[in-house]
């Protein structure tokens, strides 16, 4: 059985039902099966992560080939056809013949026999046929929702808003902020312990770090002693350009789950220095 493929299904089956965030589902399965290789891991990744972000796009290209619309399919071959479709068009490295024979293999795998050449037919005339797609609107090419799609050519016209979704679906780095406490000695040395087990870039925000080659960062030197958080650039501007003056009210009404109120927090400390007394307030609901 290929473990990655199989873990990838369980995941995506998983997220149809449950109204746990996606993101949640994924860090929980990488925690369980954390002694498979990194290179496994990213695969995992990749292809759940891509099939959630693809979804609308996916969808649109599976209609155009099957013979029964996706959301009358049953959802094991949907979310099957949605991760060989993902390969096949989004996966330069993977080989074509492998996108199809393994989806094929994990449907009989899981009692679908009778459907193989179902999956297997779609499959190959998507992987004939994926040079030559083409797209009606930029809300199925980018899978972004058709509202914001027109809200946003509405506002800034159509190339703009083509560059947009387009950033929007480029892989992001994982960043993490220091915390802002730390004397510049104690960042030094928490950076050094960090680039022992992952590929650290700075950033143009002194507290923040871009990392790579690394899989569970639960397990980095700092995180469990709170020197650290996971967060991106993007919500560290938020307290970056808020201005915050040393005894402030910050009042965070969309807080969760929390990165920037506890970001606040810890500038309002920083600002309030020896002065305890002024540190501040800061609001999260």
């Amino acid at each position: 059985m290929n473990t990655e493929r199989e873990l990838v299904l369980q995941l995506l089956l998983e997220e149809e039902k449950s109204t746990v965030p996606f993101s949640d589902l994924l860090k929980e399965l990488l925690q369980k099966y954390d002694f498979l290789r990194s290179e496994q891991k990213a695969f995992i990744k990749r292809v759940a992560v891509g099939c959630i972000a693809r979804r609308i796009t996916l969808d649109f290209v599976l209609d155009s080939y099957a013979s029964r619309k996706v959301s009358k399919m049953k959802p094991l071959i949907r979310e099957l056809l949605r991760m060989g479709a993902y390969q096949l068009l989004f996966m330069d490295r993977v080989p074509d013949s492998a996108a199809v024979n393994e989806t094929v293999k994990l449907a009989a795998q899981h009692g679908f026999s009778s459907l193989r050449g179902f999956v297997n037919g779609v499959l190959r005339t998507i992987a004939r046929q994926k040079e030559v797609l083409s797209f009606p609107n930029p809300s199925i090419r980018y899978s972004m929702p058709g509202w914001i799609v027109d809200l946003w050519e509405e506002e800034y016209g159509q190339a703009r808003t083509a560059q947009i979704c387009e950033a929007l679906l480029c892989p992001r780095p994982v960043t993490i902020r220091l915390d802002e406490r730390l004397s510049s000695k104690e960042r030094e040395i928490e950076i050094a312990l960090l680039q022992k087990e992952a590929e650290v870039k700075k950033t143009f925000l002194p507290y923040a770090l871009s990392l790579s080659h690394t899989d569970n960062l639960s397990f980095l030197p700092g995180y469990q002693e709170g020197l650290f958080a996971i967060q991106d650039v993007s919500s560290m501007l938020v307290t970056e350009l808020a201005g915050l003056t040393r005894n402030a009210t910050v009042v965070d009404v969309c807080a969760a789950p929390g990165g920037k109120s506890l970001h606040a927090a810890t500038r309002l400390a920083v600002l309030a220095g020896e002065h305890k007394e002024e540190s501040g307030q800061v609001f999260a609901y």
